[in-house]
């Protein structure tokens, strides 16, 4: 799974520069911290300062725009405790992972004018890539699965300069429960730069 954010992240510099040649395109990157929620909580239970989110948007008209978003979240925990993975129960001191690649196409809507500071709104649907995993001892026990989800999000974008603006957003992501699989969901906060 690392190999796929690394190839993605060496062809950033690509996507760039084809956002850039079109005025209506643009490409952003972003540093997140996320909170866990639900399910999610009870296997790792602690807030993750570990998260990147790429994305790239076309506008559509002057307050609408269509993209996509890929974004890598790690949670972990360590304690004593009972955890269960794979219809597999463990009891005593543990290290637990979570490592989830949400890959999803996204609209927004913008309010205020073109060249200023503007609130969003929009809504992301598709998937994500999942690992789970938990160790105690010798024992290491992995579930890899892929989960269909969405996440609504709020968030502001403040320009510097013609070409270069400024975020903060907020996404509830939201994971369906498939099979023995439990249902994903966290509160994410990001915040980052967009080049257009």
């Amino acid at each position: 799974m690392r190999k796929g954010l690394i190839i993605v992240l060496l062809l950033a510099p690509f996507l760039v520069t084809a956002a850039e040649a079109q005025d209506d395109w643009f490409f952003g990157l972003a540093w997140s911290v996320s909170v866990p929620m639900e399910d999610t909580k009870e296997f790792t239970d602690k807030t993750s300062f570990r998260g990147a989110a790429m994305e790239i948007r076309k506008m559509t008209n002057p307050n609408v725009s269509f993209g996509g978003v890929f974004a890598w979240n790690v949670f972990d925990w360590d304690g004593e405790g009972t955890g269960s993975i794979e219809n597999t129960t463990i009891s005593g001191y543990q290290f637990r992972y979570g490592n989830y690649f949400p890959l999803m196409l996204n609209g927004h809507y913008y309010l205020g004018k073109k060249g200023g500071t503007r609130v969003f709104a929009g809504l992301n649907a598709g998937g994500f890539i999942t690992e789970r995993r938990l160790e105690i001892g010798l024992i290491a026990i992995t579930e890899d699965k892929w989960l269909w989800g969405g996440a609504p999000e709020l968030g502001v974008a403040i320009p510097f300069n013609w070409n270069l603006a400024g975020f903060v957003n907020a996404r509830y992501f939201y994971g369906f429960k498939s099979g023995d699989t439990p249902a994903l969901s966290y509160l994410n906060f990001g915040v980052g730069l967009v080049w257009r």
